[in-house]
């Protein structure tokens, strides 16, 4: 797989992407988009939190990934288009996103496409914008992935390196306040956001800490409800 931020559009080899859904769930509908390297299995613990909570949770493979058949090229559009194919599929009414890195930047570009299709957007470890205009940066951390591929490590080699890079109790302390500042500074630009930050934890908060993830996403959503009740109330 290659990201090319020139690409022109084209249509991805799309059978339904694989869904996470527990059946019965009649709540909101929130779905989960992982991010580089992930796939729909990683949001395993939240499709079983939230729907206790009441919610209707979803969790798609990208394309590429997981269930998905591989792909050359991809951008932002074609990926934020590819969810809202899924959307439509799957009859959503205007579903809560949860992007998670690589997918928080896909959610940032589906809410820009129809900014009124969405009840709310969770950006978790992400930020505005991956690379720059040239795509230079974009093609260094393809290559640098890649290359230990190609060298002839396989995955379970790389995977305790890896794993060991961005997961807490101890990750890359300097990457860490890197990532908070970039949130902290995308919240304060984001009317009605609410910013979180868990403490002991690294790049995969859903996995390392998914009690408190869960429960911070939950009350946001619920906080959120709130309001939109109270807005209503006084319109009415």
């Amino acid at each position: 797989m290659r990201f090319d931020p020139g690409a022109t559009s084209h249509e991805f080899a799309r059978p339904l992407p694989m869904k996470r859904a527990p059946p019965q769930a009649e709540g909101a509908a929130v779905l989960f988009l992982h991010g580089i390297g992930g796939a729909a299995k990683v949001w395993d613990p939240q499709i079983a939190s939230f729907t206790r909570a009441g919610y209707r949770p979803i969790a798609i493979d990208l394309p590429g990934y997981g269930a998905r058949p591989p792909v050359e090229t991809m951008d932002f559009e074609e990926l934020a288009a590819d969810i809202e194919d899924s959307v439509a599929q799957l009859e959503l009414d205007r579903p809560v996103l949860v992007g998670h890195s690589f997918g928080g930047m896909i959610a940032q570009t589906t809410l820009r496409r129809r900014p009124d299709g969405y009840q709310a957007l969770i950006l978790v470890a992400t930020s505005p914008a991956f690379g720059d205009p040239t795509g230079d940066l974009q093609r260094r951390f393809v290559a640098a992935r890649l290359g230990l591929l190609d060298a002839g490590k396989a995955m379970p080699e790389l995977a305790e390196e890896i794993i060991a890079g961005i997961m807490g109790p101890a990750p890359d302390t300097e990457g860490r306040a890197l990532a908070v500042q970039a949130m902290q500074r995308m919240a304060a630009k984001i009317p009605g956001a609410h910013y979180v930050c868990l403490p002991g934890v690294g790049h995969l908060p859903n996995l390392e800490a998914p009690r408190v993830f869960d429960a911070a996403i939950l009350d946001f959503l619920r906080d959120a409800a709130c309001r939109d009740r109270a807005e209503m109330k006084r319109n009415a």
